[in-house]
């Protein structure tokens, strides 16, 4: 509309045509995704994924509750000013590693400090139209691709990034593969069976529009539901990156949320510093002993028994 809209200001004048980068035809895409199913190249990523992903994977989360998703999520933002994101794309180009990689590590590690799991899955949307008609067509081609981090001897934030961006080197070449067909592949389909846990949804382009002399700063409205905790980052026009948290209400508060945000805004500004696991969401596996020992189901029986001889032991149906 941009596009349209300018051309039709700037060339009413000349008698010069309308922006000449029409949209493709849908059909090209249609045949691109038919061709690609039917290739070697998508039964090759079928078996990469299999073989890297276990059967019925079961996904960390920041939250311990398997409530169905709402509606509506719970959202929170804030802004990584443009001279921290130049530290940032510094601190990352220092690795031989992209800005993303820094991102998705921080995200990894946060992840870690709240579970200290030995295997993190993350959700990582991906365009799907670079390199394919779908680059000028409204079409719905996202694609959600697991990422997978071994947390063994990760220590600070260099070492998840260059964990990450080694993952992704591996990964690239099979992230067209569809993530609802990995479901059914690894079963992971029904109940609240999962293929990953948080999403890391990062959009590294300026999305700066402008209508003639008039500058239009692009707002997500909505990202529909979310089903655990998604966190997403948006490069602004000023070269800092808006920081969006938004998460399943049923699952989470926004208290968390704000834990949350200041522990990855924590890691961030703190890359060199070992990463420590947070205590409190393990206080349940500490406190002291019960002043009775708690009885098995055995010994349950065996004083039922003992005390209602006479009684029904079970009932069918």
């Amino acid at each position: 509309m941009a596009e349209i809209y300018n051309s039709q200001i700037e060339n009413r004048d000349s008698g010069k045509p309308l922006a000449d980068k029409p949209l493709s035809n849908y059909n090209a895409v249609l045949q691109d995704d038919e061709n690609y199913q039917q290739s070697e190249k998508r039964e090759a990523s079928r078996q990469f994924w299999c073989s890297r992903l276990p059967q019925q994977p079961r996904p960390v989360s920041l939250s311990r509750s398997r409530a169905p998703v709402e509606q509506w999520p719970l959202h929170l933002s804030a802004l990584i000013n443009a001279q921290a994101f130049t530290q940032l794309k510094n601190f990352g180009q220092a690795l031989a590693c992209n800005w993303t990689d820094v991102i998705t590590g921080a995200v990894a590690a946060l992840v870690y400090r709240y579970t200290a799991a030995d295997d993190i899955l993350l959700g990582m949307p991906i365009m799907g139209r670079i390199g394919t008609p779908a680059l000028r067509v409204p079409a719905m081609v996202m694609n959600i691709a697991p990422l997978r981090i071994k947390t063994k001897n990760l220590l600070t934030l260099q070492d998840w990034t260059r964990q990450v961006a080694a993952e992704q080197t591996i990964c690239r070449p099979h992230q067209r593969y569809r993530y609802e067909h990995l479901r059914r592949d690894l079963n992971a389909i029904g109940g609240d069976k999962r293929l990953y846990g948080p999403v890391v949804n990062i959009m590294p382009f300026d999305r700066q529009l402008r209508f003639g002399d008039t500058a239009v700063q692009v707002r997500n409205l909505s990202a529909g539901p979310v089903e655990d905790i998604s966190f997403a980052f948006i490069l602004q026009p000023d070269n800092s990156l808006r920081f969006d948290l938004e998460a399943n209400p049923a699952r989470y508060t926004l208290e968390q949320l704000s834990e949350f945000q200041k522990g990855f805004l924590d890691i961030l500004e703190n890359p060199a510093h070992p990463l420590e696991v947070t205590p409190e969401p393990f206080a349940w596996l500490s406190g002291e002993e019960l002043p009775n020992s708690v009885p098995s189901v055995m010994e349950l029986l065996r004083r039922q028994v003992h005390e209602q001889p006479e009684a029904i032991a079970l009932v069918d149906g």
